[in-house]
């Protein structure tokens, strides 16, 4: 994506003559870092879960059932996504991230039991689908026109290294301690790369104000 660049445009851009390449500083500006930064939090959150979730059912014995809870999920993140899809203005990008990292900070509490694990994941995979979404809707409408196939391909790019620093990071927390204490690092995790992200977005004028309420509680979590 970041090498061919393909065309990504509404139909009104795309009946504008094509302009100068944009470098890439005009671009990627505090606001798109900030939505990057969300990019690899809600990856490493998802793909920590997944593995703290393996993890408490191999605990409990019940690894037979893994498909069937990881199904629930996915059903989860599927409504969660047409809701966010179907309605006319739905949550921000920030109240979403910080949706899923704290909803996913308690999940090991709910014990080894394989259908109150499923339960209580529920919530954070409602968010799931929606933060995903959120992401890339603010990239594509912070990214020129001439480059929006370039900027798609570094949320690519930091969607991966989300998922290759939440799995370590989480099993090393599991292997030390237990699955339980593998979804609080995920959730804490996320948490402090919400912090990060409104933190760079905070510098941008013109940041969302809609965000700062959310942002700051998730600055104090982080602490």
């Amino acid at each position: 994506m970041w090498w061919l660049n393909p065309a990504v445009r509404t139909l009104d851009e795309a009946s504008v003559q094509p302009t100068a390449r944009p470098a890439v500083r005009t671009w990627l500006t505090p606001l798109m870092l900030k939505a990057l930064l969300v990019a690899v939090g809600a990856l490493s959150v998802l793909v920590g879960t997944e593995l703290a979730t393996l993890a408490m059912l191999q605990e409990a014995g019940e690894v037979e059932l893994t498909s069937v809870v990881l199904v629930i999920m996915c059903a989860a993140s599927l409504l969660g996504g047409l809701v966010h899809g179907a309605v006319r203005r739905s949550l921000s990008q920030m109240t979403l991230m910080v949706l899923l990292a704290a909803l996913t900070l308690p999940v090991g509490l709910a014990g080894h039991s394989w259908w109150l694990l499923a339960l209580v994941l529920i919530p954070m995979n409602l968010v799931c689908a929606p933060t995903l979404a959120a992401t890339s809707e603010s990239v594509s409408k912070l990214a020129p026109a001439r480059v929006r196939g370039e900027a798609i391909g570094v949320q690519d790019a930091a969607t991966r290294f989300g998922l290759a620093l939440g799995a370590p990071v989480v099993g090393f927390v599991i292997d030390h301690s237990s699955a339980a204490w593998g979804f609080a690092a995920s959730g804490l995790g996320g948490l402090l790369f919400a912090a990060a992200a409104w933190w760079v977005g905070r510098r941008a004028w013109g940041a969302d104000p809609t965000d700062s309420g959310v942002l700051k509680v998730c600055a104090r979590s982080s602490r």
